[in-house]
């Protein structure tokens, strides 16, 4: 009230506090995406820089150099901000990752999963018919079925067996993942269970019927097991977008030379192309 009453203009944000929050920020977005090894160390490399900038800050201080201590202390308040939500944000992986969550969804192998709809399903179209999702939070998951700390949260696409679904409703599903940076689709290849879950015991693989993408995989798979060095694990990925013959060290490395989408997109824009071109051959 002082304020408008004495006709003063309010001071304007601190661009002091702009590299602190760039860098929280880009810390922040970083830590769930980047390879769980890799998500560890930033916090602690952040915190290295942070003492290393908070030196330089006093021995420049104590050299009356102003402009170079100024700088340093931008540093080292940014660093020791953006550190503290690195390891909150490392933190709140760790125990997905050993619950083993990230690997199933780089499995691309169906999954039992059971959670909570945080939203009714909502219809939609697609040219190759109706379709319905929602997000589930997933709480538990897998074969034996174990608990997801935290839960996650996955987009779930499945046919008319999910109309009616409402938000705050419990259901078990059979799903394949499928990850894209910190965002993980499930396409539901079985009708929601709601209310009570339990685990059948059964393996969800065993007791679905092979679809034509899978027995097409199962075959591009077989023809590539001849091929001589990483084409085995490359030529799935290359003609159907299937990354699931490829090893840890090569995905790595694929991700490294910026070459990733040559199998993660290429191959399955191959395969949506292919399918419409059999539908609209077939109409």
């Amino acid at each position: 009230m002082r304020i408008q009453a004495d006709g003063e203009v309010p001071a304007p944000v601190d661009l002091r506090l702009v590299p602190a929050v760039v860098l929280s920020v880009a810390t922040c977005l970083a830590v769930p995406v980047l390879p769980y090894e890799l998500a560890l160390i930033i916090p602690w490399c952040l915190l290295a820089g942070a003492a290393v900038a908070t030196t330089g800050m006093v021995w420049t201080a104590r050299c009356q150099r102003t402009g170079a201590s100024t700088v340093a202390a931008l540093a080292a308040v940014a660093l020791w901000i953006s550190a503290v939500a690195g390891m909150q944000a490392a933190a709140d992986r760790g125990p997905v990752q050993e619950a083993g969550w990230e690997d199933a969804v780089s499995a691309d192998r169906p999954l039992r999963l059971v959670g909570e709809a945080l939203g009714p399903a909502t219809r939609g179209s697609s040219p190759f018919g109706e379709s319905w999702h929602l997000t589930v939070s997933v709480e538990r998951f897998g074969h034996p079925i174990r608990e997801l700390p935290g839960g996650v949260d996955a987009v779930v696409f499945g046919g008319s067996d999910w109309e009616g679904v409402e938000a705050g409703a419990r259901v078990c599903f059979v799903a394949t993942l499928e990850g894209q940076g910190s965002s993980v689709f499930a396409h539901a290849s079985s009708a929601p269970e709601t209310g009570s879950c339990t685990d059948s015991g059964q393996d969800p693989a065993s007791s679905l019927t092979p679809t034509g993408r899978d027995i097409v995989r199962s075959a591009v798979r077989e023809a590539a097991s001849g091929a001589v060095g990483a084409a085995p694990q490359l030529l799935p990925g290359l003609v159907l977008g299937d990354r699931s013959a490829q090893e840890p060290a090569l995905d790595e490395a694929m991700k490294a030379s910026g070459l990733s989408h040559l199998s993660a997109v290429s191959g399955d824009n191959f395969v949506k192309h292919y399918r419409r071109t059999s539908i609209l051959c077939t109409e």
